[in-house]
């Protein structure tokens, strides 16, 4: 799935042609109800991390045992074991540039 934008009040598929300098910044992902892997939460600068470590340690203070039947509650069934720390593209204001994850499948 190709990320999607917003430009000029609209949503596209193609990149804005505006140059950009872009960061990769990281933050969990997972697998939403339509079978896309997505970003975790909202896209704000605030939420993302400058290190993969940083990611890492939230996701795994986020994944303790007591917390599953939350996670399933508020993402669903098909999101449990799917929580991953993922690079993102991020505008220089920290905000990502999708919020949807390019897989390569085997």
């Amino acid at each position: 799935m190709s990320p999607v934008y917003r430009w000029s009040g609209r949503w596209t598929t193609k990149r804005p042609e505006k140059v950009f300098n872009v960061v990769t910044k990281f933050n969990i992902s997972f697998i939403n109800k339509h079978g896309d892997r997505v970003l975790l939460g909202t896209n704000q600068g605030r939420f993302f991390k400058e290190a993969r470590e940083e990611a890492e340690k939230e996701l795994q203070s986020m994944l303790t045992p007591e917390n599953e039947g939350r996670w399933r509650d508020i993402y669903g069934e098909q999101a449990v074991g799917t929580f991953r720390v993922d690079p993102f593209e991020c505008y220089e204001n920290g905000d990502a540039t999708g919020i949807y994850v390019k897989e390569v499948l085997p």
